[in-house]
């Protein structure tokens, strides 16, 4: 299997590009840079998450782990394709020479926070594992920890391949930040999830992931808005966005989120054409109901309501009637 290449001015011999996996299961793959975060996380409880994203189920998974590990065997065929090309390169004495770029297309959530899918602004979610390696370009062992996005990728290709990238690519090359030198470097990313008809349960989403503080902000229903500090809550447990101590860093990134999203035409959430009439949006009779609210939801302040049992009670009744 001859691998797809580009020849290069510059001491680059090839450029293989392969995309589309997000773990390597038990190869051994020379890996230079590493950008991704471990998904074992504990599961979160689902009245802390937004109404329109809970998930409840009517009973324990016979099988846990099981869709999961299915999951992972999909990657096989391209885990072992990729070792067949890394074979070739080094059967051809180019494998020190050729950027190798191995990443995931999207994360995915296995029952972190109570949820599932791809489609949320946990790390979970919008992060992907992302390996890199190419000896003659840059050491290994390295990690990054500045935020790199996938737009980011052909960018720097073509900078590996001593090319300019076009300037309509919003996407920057990070081939120095490789290579140890000091540039300027975004503080935060944009993140944009528009809420689809054939999956309800998600709503729009707009959040602002920086290097310490993740800001998430919900479109089109009824709930409570979220910030995480990353550094402190790596596993994004403790929402701050009604922390005193934290108003200011909130509506910062507030107005920085609507500053980017005016700046790159994101102001007008686009409608598009409904791909079938069939909607997937239907309860299941046999399903468990859905969560309470959790007490921080209603109006009533907690002091309050333990000197009136009666209204906290009220309050969440009304809640789940919602």
């Amino acid at each position: 299997m001859t691998p797809p290449s580009l020849t290069t001015p510059a001491t680059i011999k090839s450029i293989t590009w392969k995309s589309g996996c997000e773990t390597n299961l038990g190869r051994s793959i020379p890996c230079a840079i590493s950008c991704s975060v471990p998904c074992n996380r504990p599961r979160k409880t689902s009245s802390s998450k937004p109404a329109a994203s809970r998930t409840t189920t009517s009973g324990a998974d016979p099988l846990p782990g099981l869709f999961a590990i299915r999951y992972a065997e999909t990657l096989c065929a391209v885990d072992d394709s990729l070792g067949r090309v890394m074979s070739w390169l080094q059967s051809k004495n180019q494998l020190d020479s050729t950027l190798v770029v191995y990443m995931g297309d999207n994360g995915f959530a296995f029952g972190e926070h109570g949820l599932i899918d791809k489609r949320t602004a946990y790390e979970e979610s919008m992060r992907v594992p992302l390996l890199l390696q190419c000896p003659e370009l840059f050491g290994r062992g390295k990690k990054l920890n500045q935020v790199v996005a996938n737009i980011d990728i052909a960018p720097t290709c073509l900078d590996a391949a001593g090319l300019t990238p076009p300037s309509s690519i919003q996407g920057r090359s990070f081939l120095p930040l490789a290579q140890g030198r000091q540039i300027p470097w975004r503080d935060g990313l944009l993140y944009e999830y528009y809420w689809e008809r054939n999956f309800p349960q998600t709503p729009t989403i707009h959040a602002l992931r920086g290097d310490r503080y993740k800001y998430v902000r919900y479109q089109g229903l009824w709930d409570l808005d979220e910030l995480y500090d990353l550094q402190a809550d790596r596993l994004e447990m403790q929402n701050l966005i009604q922390s005193p101590a934290h108003k200011s860093i909130a509506l910062e990134m507030n107005k920085k989120l609507f500053a980017t999203l005016e700046s790159t035409g994101g102001l007008y959430i686009p409608l598009n054409p409904d791909r079938t009439l069939n909607q997937s949006n239907l309860r299941n009779p046999d399903a468990s109901r859905s969560a309470p609210f959790p007490d921080s939801y209603n109006p009533i302040s907690n002091s309050h309501c333990k000197h009136n049992p009666s209204l906290l009670n009220r309050s969440a009744s009304t809640d789940r009637q919602m």
